[in-house]
């Protein structure tokens, strides 16, 4: 029997072959180990994610590896948008000079609390607005649009899925463009808005953090 997984093998048809094994076979297979052996016919980028893992049954395994894929096809989708939408949206947004903060002191720099800023965002200011260079894009939360005069029907639609730090992947409401105003810099931002709570009104990315020139 061939245990390695097929190029455009469903899951569940792989892992039906070692049912299927084991009804066969004369002798019995201790269920942890048909998982051994499913598991050595996976793709190396699965299976060094399931070194440490403890999985007793073949459910575990089909739930974890199908956990596994749906992060690496959010991962590959959201690397889509990066050439395809991002480079889109660089053709309506106008280039300016790069945006310069005070130099903080000493007293400032002892502490680990988020960078959080206070900005202009359609003429309205904005408190907690998150600084996050982990994020490709930025997000809005839909309970802002009020507060621009905008609501969901002016939201364009997306193709994109977002994965939080714990791995669970979400599909946004849509993506807007909004003026942003820090200082005497102004920019028209591109946000993805998900009706997600969070403890920021605002997350500006790597989209905004090299746009404005804060990072070349």
């Amino acid at each position: 029997m061939n245990v390695k997984r097929q190029n455009h093998e469903t899951l569940d048809d792989y892992l039906n072959r070692f049912k299927q094994l084991k009804s066969r076979c004369y002798t019995n297979i201790l269920e942890h180990e048909l998982v051994k052996i499913a598991a050595t016919g996976l793709d190396f980028s699965i299976r060094k994610k399931l070194v440490n893992e403890q999985l007793r049954d073949m459910a575990q395994l089909a739930e974890k590896i199908r956990r596994i894929e749906q992060i690496k096809l959010g991962k590959e989708r959201l690397k889509k948008f990066d050439r395809v939408w991002v480079n889109q949206i660089s053709r309506v947004i106008p280039k300016f000079n790069s945006v310069v903060f005070d130099s903080p002191t000493e007293e400032m720099k002892g502490h680990f609390k988020p960078l959080l800023l206070t900005l202009m965002i359609e003429g309205h200011e904005v408190n907690k607005v998150l600084v996050d260079g982990g994020a490709t894009v930025n997000i809005l939360l839909r309970t802002m649009l009020k507060r621009f005069g905008k609501s969901t029907a002016d939201l364009k639609p997306h193709n994109i899925l977002i994965s939080d730090y714990a791995g669970k992947s979400s599909h946004p409401e849509g993506m807007i463009l909004l003026n942003v105003q820090i200082g005497s810099m102004k920019r028209t931002t591109m946000f993805i808005v998900t009706p997600s709570k969070a403890n920021f009104n605002v997350l500006l990315g790597r989209e905004w953090i090299h746009g404005v020139g804060v990072v070349p």
